[in-house]
């Protein structure tokens, strides 16, 4: 059985000196605070940045899941949750009511982030992924396949 290194990974390479955010790529540098200057991102280190790319995720997502909440006429609001997940990039748990989406999506542009969380707010409707579940997503994102496509091959834009 092979032990499992328990050394904390960074995430975020202040070496390779970019990041994307939000489908947009943005030079990566150190700075005493956190903030975002036209194309550059400033962070003190890899954790410090992390937490705030967190709390933008977050942030978006609250904004658009409550949207797709009330065009599809999902009537009781889903508390949000974003983590590192190693397989998936969302999850619907009807247990708790809640959603659960992949720290990751904070690269990727609004319009791919939006496909995930109408797939999972679709789930409200269809427990798997059958054809009815399938025309309800691309009732409220159309170009569905096309945006999941960039989301596997990691096309951030």
């Amino acid at each position: 059985m092979k032990k499992v290194n328990k050394e904390k990974k960074e995430n975020y390479s202040f070496a390779d000196g970019f990041i994307y955010l939000f489908g947009k790529r943005f030079e990566l540098k150190i700075a005493d605070n956190f903030h975002i200057e036209e194309n550059t991102v400033f962070a003190e280190n890899s954790e410090v940045l992390e937490k705030n790319l967190h709390k933008l995720l977050v942030n978006y997502l609250n904004n658009s899941v409550r949207k797709y909440e009330e065009l599809m006429g999902i009537k009781k609001p889903y508390q949000i949750s974003v983590k590192k997940m190693k397989s998936r990039y969302g999850s619907n748990s009807m247990q708790t009511h809640r959603l659960h989406f992949q720290i990751d999506l904070v690269h990727f542009s609004y319009e791919i982030i939006d496909s995930v969380v109408v797939h999972e707010l679709a789930h409200e409707f269809y427990r798997n992924h059958q054809r009815g579940f399938y025309s309800c997503v691309l009732e409220y994102c159309p170009e569905y396949y096309s945006l999941k496509k960039k989301l596997r091959q990691k096309v951030y834009a």
